[in-house]
């Protein structure tokens, strides 16, 4: 009886993942795969592209400034956050009695802290809904890097009449 011993040989390539991919990995990291998995899904489907040097290079290139970009929206950030420490806002509004007229909103805040050089979208002003009365309002805004939530005072004075 002559027995036939088939052997499968597998080749792996390297391959630079363009998007994060379920069980293999994130955007950015370099994977050995198998060739077929390579041609027939991950390069059709636009998940990752071929590793050469230049691409590698390319890869490097591209978390460097990355890295440069975090770092300083980072030390904004502590900038903006020192401000907040001591900030307390102020505006005036028409109302009647205690009742504002209208409201004040997050876009409104938003406004008031570019004005102090603190460059806040408003989505991450968290104002569960829009002030109405008049006074003393604390209200919680969060880094968008860090993600720290940290509270400002706001003053709501009537409009004199």
């Amino acid at each position: 009886m002559i027995f036939l011993s088939l052997s499968i040989i597998l080749i792996h390539m390297q391959i630079i993942l363009l998007k994060d991919v379920k069980k293999l990995g994130k955007r950015g990291e370099i994977k050995n795969v198998s060739d077929g998995y390579a041609r027939n899904f991950l390069f059709p489907q636009k998940l990752a592209k071929n590793a050469t040097a230049t691409t590698i290079k390319e890869i490097e290139k591209g978390k460097k400034a990355q890295n440069i970009q975090q770092n300083t929206l980072r030390e904004r950030e502590e900038c903006w956050e020192q401000k907040m420490n001591t900030l307390s806002l102020e505006f005036i509004k028409a109302s009647s009695g205690t009742s504002l007229f209208g409201s004040l909103t997050s876009q409104d805040i938003v406004k008031e802290l570019n004005k102090h050089k603190i460059l806040i979208a408003s989505e991450n002003i968290l104002l569960p809904q829009p002030i109405k009365t008049v006074g003393e309002h604390v209200i919680q805004i969060q880094l968008p890097t860090t993600k720290k939530i940290k509270t400002v005072t706001i003053h709501v004075k009537s409009e004199p009449k």
